[in-house]
């Protein structure tokens, strides 16, 4: 952790840094910000009907990225200081792709976004490494960790909350959509949990899907969702009636509940999960279906 970051945070146990408030970022490193401006100048889209054409704009970006992040070696504390610092720049909003690059560049494990921004971002998470934690606490009003491989928590406001990701998604805030998966047949499985507000549809592909708060889930025969062939499929209902499913659950959403205003219990139950937190939930969910009463 370099001087400036040391002089912004109070250290907490195991490497845990406390979010600071928007106002208190320094300025940014000067490289960086002159290698961000110029990035976010030049960054483009062309309009794509298919996911992969999308992908490969987004990776392509990405790359670019790279190649101005990569020798300046920036923390995540520079990431959001550049989100804050140019939330007046025009095309501030298009700033995710760059973002998620400084998150996968650096050697820091846990992201807590809680910046209060005043722009929505996009693309926030996009393809975020496995290894890494993400809990977002901010109104983004976009899509966020499409492609993740790893967990993610939302206790704010998004449109899209994992889509096509791969690892455990547990939503306490608003979405419209959670893990929609693509007709690619590279999507994978994640495990998803709804606990908060989730206007349009959940669909995890192959992956296990719990929602206590029941919105549109697909039939698994839907032609409009090919790839959707889920693993568990449990809804309000289901949880209901099998009680020590039910009792597990509330267990478990209390647990993420108290990191709503503290994000080191949300890190700590996600460290009850272990290192691999869907599979684990997943074997736990085994156990207590196939129990005899």
């Amino acid at each position: 952790m370099s001087k400036l970051e040391a002089m912004a945070y109070k250290m907490q146990p195991a490497g845990h840094e406390k979010p600071q408030d928007k106002r208190k970022y320094e300025k940014p490193d000067s490289r960086l910000a002159k290698g961000f401006e110029k990035w976010l100048k030049k960054i483009s889209f062309t309009p794509c009907d298919e996911s992969e054409e999308y992908n490969e704009q987004n990776d392509e970006w990405c790359k670019k990225a790279l190649a101005i992040i990569k020798p300046l070696n920036p923390s995540i504390t520079d990431a959001h200081a550049l989100l804050v610092h140019y939330q007046d720049h025009p095309k501030i909003s298009d700033a995710g792709l760059f973002i998620t690059t400084i998150y996968n560049q650096s050697p820091e494990r846990d992201i807590i976004l809680d910046l209060k921004l005043d722009t929505p971002i996009t693309a926030i998470g996009y393809k975020l490494a496995e290894g890494k934690r993400f809990i977002n606490y901010d109104n983004l009003n976009s899509e966020i960790c499409s492609w993740s491989k790893s967990p993610a928590i939302n206790y704010g406001k998004m449109i899209d909350f994992g889509e096509d990701s791969s690892a455990l998604l547990i939503n306490l805030g608003s979405t419209v959509t959670i893990g929609v998966s693509s007709e690619d047949d590279s999507a994978p499985s994640p495990v998803i949990i709804n606990f908060g507000k989730c206007a349009g549809v959940i669909s995890g592909s192959d992956g296990t899907i719990i929602s206590l708060n029941d919105p549109t889930v697909p039939d698994p025969y839907d032609e409009e969702y090919p790839r959707f062939n889920p693993k568990y499929l449990l809804k309000a209902e289901d949880c209901r009636k099998t009680p020590q499913l039910a009792a597990y659950l509330e267990r478990l959403k209390q647990k993420f509940e108290a990191g709503r205003n503290d994000y080191t219990k949300a890190l700590a139950a996600l460290d009850e999960l272990g290192e691999e937190p869907g599979k684990n939930i997943e074997q736990d969910l085994e156990k207590l279906l196939w129990r005899k009463p």
